[in-house]
């Protein structure tokens, strides 16, 4: 099996570099929610830092740094001590009122379930995993499986070689899971692996008959006030565990401080407190070509200061520091896989130094106003009421610009680049949902309103631009829908060509889609671009790719420079340039 895998995941790679429409290798299903109607939401109470032993000017320098720190790319950030939030910003245009997928963070919330079960009686940290999959019979045995126990997954310690590229190749996950050859003898190397948290859920199902997020609605989700939320699962319907949720912002800092209580909610104990001490207790040493910190049961531990991290990739963290009782949570569309990135550093040089329990300071009225009025200018003036209760920007009048583009259209033939959709490519790969080329981008001012006609195979989508103000939007992409922020800018570049620059922000995933044109008399020189992009994409499947580098097309690749070679072979693919011509 893990040969068959190893294959298809090459096949797909392949179609990724070779610039050319890419094709799925199963079947496509849904991914992601569409966002939740609105409802009732319980907030945190809000309080000056002041109240709760804090400066506001500390917290204003803090928010400040993460927005002109570029690296960290940050789109929302909630501090919050005492159960109070006393300090917090959208970094415009993302909004605390649209869900953002967590990816790896999830892991942290399926250790709660799996501590949930074992509160409950219903499962042991020893339990053998072949046990819940009596029904499956594996086309090969691996001896080394029948050692495999919950605690294994717990701490990406099984040493099964397959790993999240199997998510795109494959479609019963299980079954490769348990007829995969592992690495090592379980319990032996760290190796993170988000397959170990899958196996996790599909246990909890087993046991419970539920897909995990069911299980959890009444146990933590209902209590805790989460109503907004989404999980990902497998072709078989199980949640994907080590990925796919998504919550609102404000709703991962909650999780972030139920485990700063030890499980603890409004005077009820919904977590054992002694699973979320084991949790959060070392459980396995990283390797440091990996991380600088140490790995829990599901969840990551520092191994300086008193915090744990509930981290996904692009920076979807919530750290949470125990001994001074302060939770920070971001979410971000930065290029980091793992959880070593700036951020991580700005927050922990503010934060990771206060201990003690919490003495309240003398009120500092100015102050905190000045960090009022930060926080509204990174939310930018001018607002309206949205879903629950926060404010978003609204356009402003339109760019003389937009007269001369009124009413042009370009016709492209991208057959040879499929990568030229409006979708990112790292989106599309993770998806299983791949671009058909754009075929032609019209432009058209109506209403007030200017307008990107963009045709994508056999769909036609209009994105309305908006400039200074972002306009908002949802575009479906298979059955997904996906909540866009369009953002336009005219300006002259150095060689003094006339450039419309038109970036789409993914809101529900910390990803951003630029498109620039270059009208040159007839013909419309057009450029992709992606962030998170290259830099990721090269990174992380040189990571995944590790595993099978004596299969020879991937021995060459590491043999002609490795992640440069890969980087200069995706480079077209991620950053296409193609012309349109003018219609008449």
């Amino acid at each position: 099996m893990d040969i068959n895998t190893d294959r298809k995941s090459l096949k797909i790679l392949r179609r990724v570099s070779a610039q050319v429409r890419t094709q799925s290798l199963i079947p496509y299903y849904k991914m992601k929610g569409d966002a939740a109607a609105p409802c009732e939401y319980k907030y945190f109470p809000r309080s000056s830092p002041e109240s709760v032993g804090l400066s506001s000017e500390l917290i204003s320098d803090y928010i400040a740094e993460l927005y002109e720190t570029k690296e960290t790319v940050t789109d929302t950030v909630q501090i919050i001590r005492g159960g109070r939030v006393i300090g917090e910003s959208e970094y415009y245009p993302y909004r605390f009122d649209t869900w953002h997928v967590c990816y790896s963070y999830s892991k942290s919330i399926t250790g709660l379930a799996i501590g949930l079960l074992i509160g409950e009686g219903r499962l042991s940290v020893d339990d053998r995993v072949q046990k819940f999959f009596a029904d499956i019979k594996p086309a090969i045995i691996n001896p080394l499986l029948k050692n495999l126990k919950v605690r294994h997954l717990l701490n990406m310690t099984s040493g099964v070689r397959f790993n999240e590229m199997g998510s795109v190749t494959e479609t019963d996950w299980v079954r490769c899971f348990l007829e995969s050859v592992p690495k090592t003898e379980p319990g032996t190397a760290f190796d993170y692996n988000s397959m170990n948290s899958y196996m996790l859920s599909a246990i909890v199902t087993k046991i419970t008959g539920l897909p995990m997020v069911d299980y959890l609605e009444t146990r933590l989700f209902a209590p805790m006030g989460i109503s907004h939320k989404y999980w990902t699962a497998c072709p078989n319907g199980i949640n994907c565990g080590g990925w796919g949720l998504y919550l609102l912002p404000e709703d991962m800092a909650k999780f972030g401080q139920l485990i700063l209580l030890r499980g603890a909610w409004e005077g009820k104990q919904l977590v054992p407190a002694d699973w979320i001490d084991t949790m959060c207790q070392k459980q396995a040493d990283v390797p440091s070509a990996v991380s600088s910190y140490s790995y829990g049961y599901q969840i990551w531990v520092s191994p300086d200061i008193d915090m744990v991290v509930l981290n996904g990739m692009y920076g979807q963290n919530t750290l949470v520091f125990r001994k001074s009782g302060i939770v920070v949570s971001l979410t971000a569309g930065n290029e980091n896989l793992f959880h070593d990135n700036p951020a991580f550093a700005v927050t922990v040089k503010y934060f990771g130094s206060i201990e003690g329990e919490i003495t309240p300071l003398k009120p500092d009225n100015a102050g905190y106003n000045a960090l009022k009025e930060l926080q509204r200018d990174y939310r930018r003036p001018d607002y309206k009421v949205s879903l629950i209760g926060r404010k978003i920007g609204v356009a402003e009048p339109l760019p003389e610009e937009c007269a001369d583009w009124d009413g042009t259209a370009y016709l492209y033939n991208t057959k040879e680049y499929g990568s030229t959709g409006l979708l990112p490519l790292t989106v599309q790969c993770a998806h299983n949902c791949f671009a058909l080329g754009v075929k032609r981008v019209a432009f058209k001012v109506t209403g007030g309103r200017f307008y990107c006609r963009v045709t994508e195979g056999d769909k036609i989508y209009n994105l309305p631009v908006g400039f200074g103000k972002a306009r908002y939007c949802d575009l479906v992409f298979g059955e997904d829908k996906y909540k866009v922020a369009v953002l336009g800018r005219f300006f002259v570049d150095e060689d003094d060509n006339n450039v419309l620059l038109v970036k789409l922000h993914f809101l529900e995933m910390g990803a951003v889609r630029t498109l620039r044109f270059e009208p040159h008399g007839e013909v419309l020189k057009t450029r992709y671009s992606e962030k998170p992009g290259i830099n990721f994409f090269t990174g992380s499947v040189s990571h995944f790719l590790k595993d099978i580098k004596s299969v020879p097309v991937i021995k060459d690749w590491l043999s002609s420079g490795g992640e440069d070679y890969l980087r200069f072979r995706c480079l077209p693919v991620f950053e296409p340039t193609v012309t349109g011509l003018k219609m008449r």
